[in-house]
């Protein structure tokens, strides 16, 4: 699976956009294995700044927009989302994986630190 499988290219392309920054040149044209972070590695996930949790970002500054967007992904939970990950780094999918998390359930991702190789299945 490519990024252009998931995400219009445009906005991969937009300076504007926070995964411009985010993205090597190659990561447009790599292909990438979708693999499933399960419930518990979520509270390891990190914010670009490498320095706190997604989780305790949160439950630390979370306002009332953003409990709001958490509780309507928890109300109707997309099974089949992907987000997009760097590592640790969590760079696309914020509030689907808070949401995932308060679930209990594991989330769908793309890891731009492991490309597909030679002879590795893509989805």
């Amino acid at each position: 699976m490519q990024l252009s499988d998931i995400y219009d290219i445009r906005d991969l392309d937009d300076e504007e956009e926070f995964l411009f920054h985010h993205l090597d040149e190659e990561d447009l044209s790599r292909d990438f294995a979708v693999q499933t972070l399960a419930h518990d590695q979520i509270a390891h996930l990190l914010h670009p700044d490498r320095t706190s949790h997604i989780l305790e970002l949160y439950r630390d500054f979370g306002d009332a927009r953003a409990q709001d967007v958490v509780a309507r992904k928890m109300l109707d939970f997309d099974t089949d989302r992907i987000v997009l990950i760097r590592g640790q780094v969590l760079l696309d999918g914020y509030h689907h994986v808070v949401a995932a998390h308060q679930l209990g359930h594991c989330v769908r991702c793309l890891d731009l630190d492991r490309p597909c190789t030679k002879g590795d299945a893509s989805e």
